[in-house]
Formats: C-alpha cells, sequence, structure tokens
C-alpha cells in the first residue's frame, strides 16, 4: 500500500478498492502502484499461460476488480511474453461470483459428498446400503 500513497496498516479488499477509486480520481501515485500490479499480474498470467495452455483464465475475488482497472497493462505483458498460439486461444473474464467466489468454492467443498452421492450422504453414519 505504501507504493500507492497510503499507510502501510491498510489492507485487504477496502484498501485495494481505495487505491483502485485513487488512480481512477486521477491520483498519480496510486495509478502508478496500479500500473506496477498489471504488469506483475500480466507476467503471472503470461508464465500460467505458457505453461498450461489454458482456454480461460478468471479474475474472481479481488483481482476481478485489479483486473478490470489493469487490463491494458496485464494485456501489454501477455502480448510481449505468450506463445502466440497460446495468446489466440486464451481468454480473459471477470468472475460473475464478484466477491462470492471464495464463499461459494467453500461451500460446494462442503457439500461435496452430497453432491456425489446424496443416498449415501443422507443414511446415518455406520449403516450401509
Amino acid at each position: 500500500m505504501t507504493a500507492a500513497g497510503r499507510p502501510p496498516d491498510l489492507f485487504g479488499r477496502e484498501a485495494v478498492r481505495e487505491v483502485l477509486a485513487d488512480a481512477e480520481a486521477g491520483a498519480a501515485t496510486a495509478a502508478a502502484a496500479l500500473a506496477e500490479i498489471g504488469d506483475w499480474l500480466g507476467i503471472g498470467v503470461a508464465n500460467l499461460t505458457n505453461l498450461f495452455n489454458p482456454r480461460v483464465v478468471i479474475f474472481g475475488g479481488t483481482l476481478r476488480e485489479v483486473y478490470a482497472a489493469a487490463a491494458p497493462h496485464v494485456a501489454a505483458r501477455i502480448a510481449r511474453h505468450v506463445l502466440p498460439v497460446s495468446r489466440e486461444r486464451t481468454r480473459l473474464r471477470v468472475s460473475a461470483l464478484a466477491g462470492d467466489a471464495t464463499l461459494i468454492g467453500a461451500a460446494e467443498l462442503g457439500f461435496a459428498d452430497l453432491l456425489a452421492d446424496p443416498l449415501s450422504a443422507a443414511r446415518p453414519a455406520g449403516r450401509s446400503a
């Protein structure tokens, strides 16, 4: 946060949103920090794309907002560092689940046994069919 002109004790989603708002309002320090984060995010996505060749990269949680604000920087890094065939094939998207992606994923994991086999999960423990 210090690179964005914020106190170092600020962190989390709200702090990120404040930096994004500052950058959008024209604060040079916040815009520079956002550009740097966009570059690093682009490098990370480029590396993952070259390694795994995904069809889609989805930005969720706080990265959803960061990507939306830093997309040109991410795209520039991808254009420079991703192999052409992968670059043409991979699509970058933001999660439709917004900030609930982690919560929904945790709930799905918690209910995985029930979703996989509803009848066995409904049986009392120690009893088989």
